[in-house]
């Protein structure tokens, strides 16, 4: 991994010193040295505050994404999944044995907390 890096860093200062010398090479030169194959020094420009630009962008574009994938606030979705379990009416607990793991309901926790509450008062 530290080879990939090492790599990566020589391979970008390569492109950035290529790309200075490219915006700041007249044409006149690149006419003398042969060189016909490189785009108009405007599209260099161009390019790289294009960069700048979806650099500054991403963030907005991230929490968009995730704004649009996530649930909305009333659904229940929020709060249960497949693996959720209500514990049944019915079902009296034994005090020798470990009770199986239930989830508690929105309501109950919002009991328990506003009764927490009124008793501190």
């Amino acid at each position: 991994m530290e080879k990939c890096g090492f790599v990566c860093h020589i391979l970008t200062m390569l492109l950035l010193i290529l790309y200075l010398m490219r915006i700041w090479t007249p044409e006149e030169t690149l006419d003398a040295w042969e060189i016909t194959c490189f785009p108009p020094t405007s599209w260099s420009i161009l390019f790289s505050t294009s960069l700048v630009g979806l650099f500054l962008a991403t963030p907005v574009i991230y929490f968009a994404c995730n704004a649009m994938a996530a649930c909305p606030i009333d659904s229940l979705d929020s709060i249960t999944d497949d693996f959720s379990r209500e514990q049944p009416a019915n079902e009296k607990e034994e005090r020798h044995n470990v009770p199986e793991i239930y989830d508690l309901d929105v309501a109950t926790i919002n009991d328990l907390l506003s009764a927490t509450i009124e008793k501190a008062k």
